[in-house]
């Protein structure tokens, strides 16, 4: 995902992470991505916008602290909040106490100046939002967003939520880098005919690692 999102023309600095439907798999996009960018020496920041999930904030401990709410609200600084994650690099906002009215408070003008803020500190900020079709939240955020990746999961997304969610995101189509297909079977995939030997050579190269 990162070596294609820097490939491209855009060279994108806020990417944002959502999918159709929830357990998509679309946080650990987000988690893996913020880490092979702060791997690749970049100044990353993983931002945890899922209120109601706050699977991000679960992985690294930090459901219970302050977090972006607070900062949204007032209630603490940016240097209270932000916390560098050892085994990525990677630095990392958690989402902080639930939130009533999330779609109002991510299309804010104080989340808008957060963002600014955060590019001019950091080279890559990787934005976790909730999925597209439950709430709005994800398409409240796309407007301060560069680029917008949809995790779909492989074999289980139904091709009518995928359809449904780029609806839902055509007010800012122009964002959308594309659709990352995630839990992929390769071997499940030999069934589509002239792939089966390119898969099957994919296999016998890591299996020789």
């Amino acid at each position: 995902m990162r070596i294609g999102l820097e490939l491209s023309s855009a060279n994108p600095k806020v990417i944002l992470i959502t999918s159709p439907l929830p357990a998509e798999g679309k946080s650990t996009a987000a988690m893996l991505l913020s880490a092979s960018s702060a791997g690749a020496g970049k100044r990353t920041v993983l931002l945890d916008c899922d209120w109601r999930q706050q699977f991000i904030s679960e992985a690294f401990r930090a459901r219970r602290q302050p977090g972006l709410y607070e900062l949204l609200r007032n209630r603490a600084e940016l240097t209270d909040v932000i916390t560098k994650v050892p085994a990525t690099k990677a630095y990392m906002i958690p989402a902080g106490a639930a939130v009533p009215n999330a779609a109002d408070l991510l299309m804010s003008q104080r989340m808008q100046d957060l963002i600014a803020g955060l590019r001019d500190e950091f080279d890559y900020i990787v934005i976790d939002t909730p999925p597209l079709l439950p709430v709005v939240d994800a398409l409240a955020l796309a407007t301060v967003a560069d680029k917008v990746l949809l995790i779909v999961e492989w074999g289980q997304t139904p091709f009518a939520s995928i359809s449904e969610a780029f609806k839902v995101l055509r007010p800012e189509a122009h964002r959308v880098a594309g659709i990352v297909l995630n839990k992929v079977d390769l071997r499940q995939l030999q069934r589509y005919g002239y792939r089966a030997y390119h898969y099957r050579s994919v296999d016998k190269y890591f299996s020789n690692a």
